[in-house]
């Protein structure tokens, strides 16, 4: 029971350090990309691609947040996780 709520939490932290630590400059995204993994990217491609980035980080807190959502017994939970 504790993995699985582990795992869950897990799955909320995922995407919001992924938005937090996402530069927020275009350029420097590409610099990044360039640095980490030898592949030139233009500042435009960088931007298209930080804004996918964010739209599916946001999808993603969105459904964990409907999941969430759910009376505690629906998601298969007991009162204080016993």
């Amino acid at each position: 029971m504790k993995a699985r709520r582990c795992c869950a939490n897990a799955g909320l932290l995922a995407p919001s350090a992924i938005v937090a630590l996402l530069p927020k400059c275009p350029a420097c995204l590409a610099a990044y990309l360039a640095l980490g993994t030898g592949i030139g990217v233009s500042v435009t491609a960088a931007q298209w691609l930080q804004t996918a980035v964010i739209a599916l980080c946001a999808a993603s807190l969105f459904v964990f947040a409907l999941r969430f959502r759910q009376p505690a017994k629906a998601r298969g939970l007991r009162p204080w996780g016993r």
